[in-house]
Parts: C-alpha cells; structure tokens; sequence
C-alpha cells in the first residue's frame, strides 16, 4: 500500500466514525482514537514529498535567476546552497521535498 492509499483510507475511516456513527456510540469512542487518526494522517502526508514553490530574486545577464524556494507546507525559505537546498525534507517541518525540476513549479 502507497502513503496516499493509506491516507485516503484513514480519512475514510475518521469520517466513518464521526458521520455514520450514532450519539450513543460516539460517545463511547474515546476522542483520543480519533485524534490519534488525525495525527497518523498528517506524519503520512508529510512523508509524501512536495514540489518546493520556486522563485526568482534577482538577475544575471538580463535573466531571473530562480535561486529560491519555499517549503509548500510552511513557507520556510531555502536559498541554493545554502538552507538545506535539495535536502529530502524541510529543517522546520519535517515535510517531505521533491527537488525533481519542473518548471512549472516556478512563481514569478
């Protein structure tokens, strides 16, 4: 089973729990069981990695240079070579990065 796989599942289940469950017998689920789905959710999203938001901050030879970028969960900023660039997570979140280029990924 994939990360995402697995999260779709759990939010699944969660809403399972909260919407097709009675009074009575949500009541009896302790709060902390759906708490725990909820934190298992976010480590797993966090596990799948995220494209960082790529920006440009100044220019050589008339040409943006996009030597910036932005952790997508928590807006921490990278800048190449420095800041954990190209590193496989974020140093403030923990979130997953996928440094592949894309050139669709850059913000102008």
């Amino acid at each position: 089973m994939d990360i995402r796989t697995a999260i779709e599942n759990l939010k699944h289940i969660a809403s399972e729990i909260r919407f097709d469950t009675s009074v009575r017998e949500i009541k009896q689920i302790k709060r902390d069981k759906i708490k725990s789905i909820g934190m298992a959710i976010m480590a797993l999203e966090e596990q799948e990695p995220k494209k960082p938001l790529y920006y440009g901050d100044g220019y050589a030879d008339g040409v943006m240079v996009y030597d910036m970028a932005n952790c997508p969960e928590c807006d921490h900023t990278f800048e190449e070579g420095y800041d954990g660039w190209g590193e496989n997570c974020c140093p403030n979140c923990g979130q997953a990065l996928d440094w592949s280029e894309d050139e669709s990924e850059v913000k102008e």
